[in-house]
């Protein structure tokens, strides 16, 4: 008996701790390059889909039989949600479906018997074996995330540049800073909710080469110059 519960802890240690780390699907694998994470946390579907969308990313969506069997080894022995949707209306029950991204619903691993619209049932969820069920986006199940931006056009996926320190993030959003606009509370260096002389002053003085944490850095280029005084200057006055 204390051999079984020891190894059941074991098992759980591990599946928290592989639910806390994304893994990427590599190239020279045969993957896409994006990264993925199985969260643990459990919210329906719509909350999941935010969810993933504040760490920079999307509810998975699986586009072909090799990324179903990385998103499988992922997940493990749970159910997740995916990035799956019926669009109102459709005819019941396989008509509609499509990704969230845009992508072309080209492939599909249905369990047997669905989907079957046992209504009404238009989110997606991926089974604990890996197959697919169609059903009511109000359950709390676990959710899989991916990560696919490149928002700088570099051929890489930004948030394992991120992870790797290649690309700052200080937000901790999965989106690399220098791909954000700057916004009016970012120029307000000196948080006295006003663009002003305070903030320029900051500013001048930390003119030149600075570190990634520098908020008068403004385009995160690295350095405060002239591009981060225009930003600063398009802002002036009263920062609400």
């Amino acid at each position: 008996m204390k051999t079984m519960i020891q190894a059941a802890v074991t098992l759980f240690a591990a599946s928290a701790a592989h639910a806390q780390q994304a893994v990427q699907w590599r190239v020279q694998d045969g993957g896409n390059g994006h990264w993925y994470q199985a969260r643990s946390d459990q919210l329906d579907w719509a909350n999941a889909k935010s969810s993933a969308e504040r760490a920079g990313g999307h509810l998975a969506t699986i586009t072909s039989s090799g990324e179903m069997s990385f998103a499988f080894s992922v997940t493990g022995a749970f159910p997740h949600w995916l990035g799956g949707k019926q669009a109102p209306g459709s005819c019941e029950p396989l008509c509609g479906w499509q990704w969230i991204t845009g992508e072309a619903w080209s492939y599909a691993n249905w369990s047997p018997a669905e989907p079957n619209n046992m209504g009404p049932q238009d989110t997606l969820k991926m089974y604990e074996d890996g197959t697919w069920d169609d059903t009511c986006g109000c359950e709390l199940q676990r959710y899989l995330i991916e990560w696919s931006a490149d928002c700088n056009g570099d051929g890489q996926v930004d948030f394992g540049q991120i992870l790797r320190g290649q690309l700052v993030d200080n937000d901790e959003d999965g989106v690399p800073d220098a791909c954000q606009t700057p916004t009016c509370a970012q120029a307000d260096i000196y948080r006295d909710s006003e663009v002003n002389g305070a903030d320029l002053g900051i500013l001048l003085a930390q003119w030149g080469p600075v570190t990634p944490a520098t908020e008068s850095d403004l385009d995160h280029d690295g350095t405060v110059g002239g591009a981060d005084l225009g930003l600063l200057l398009s802002f002036w006055g009263a920062c609400p």
